[in-house]
């Protein structure tokens, strides 16, 4: 950015009222950053939204996220390499079942569950952390039974 700069013109200024040269900022102050609130990135049950089922796998932005007056703010900026995030799973489907969320830069699922429920119509939730790709994006690929799930971001890490 340093052979970039911007020029900021008026009318009464017309040659340029304000110049400032671009430069790299300061690294980020620490690896862990907690938002001031919650970010919802995802949920399933917007616009009538399916379930996730058994082995369907999607894959979702955490970039932005919706805050309490519905705008859409970045929730994970560029550069991050990690999110904090409340996996929510709601309106279950079974006898129980699990869900995995994991990078998108990942070809195939892992093998440990994110969250998992033992009944029909649960409510559950679980705060953790996951890795982004670098498009700040993660899977989430569903296991047994099928259910409807949310994704807040809470932070994320670089």
């Amino acid at each position: 950015p340093g052979a970039f700069y911007v020029n900021v013109h008026t009318t009464d200024f017309v040659g340029g009222a304000i110049r400032g040269q671009l430069s790299a900022g300061p690294p980020p102050a620490g690896e862990a950053h907690l938002l001031p609130t919650p970010l919802r990135a995802y949920d399933s049950r917007d616009n009538g939204g399916a379930k996730i089922g058994p082995v369907d796998t999607r894959t979702i932005s955490l970039a932005t996220g919706k805050n309490e007056l519905g705008a859409s703010v970045i929730a994970v900026p560029p550069g991050a390499t990690a999110a904090i995030v409340t996996l929510t799973v709601t309106e279950t489907v079974g006898v129980g079942g699990f869900l995995k969320m994991y990078s998108a830069a990942l070809a195939a699922a892992p093998a440990t569950s994110s969250i998992n429920w033992a009944g029909a119509n649960q409510n559950l939730a679980v705060s953790t952390q996951v890795a982004v790709d670098g498009a700040l994006q993660v899977k989430v690929t569903g296991g047994a039974n099928p259910t409807h799930f949310v994704i807040d971001v809470i932070g994320y890490l670089y």
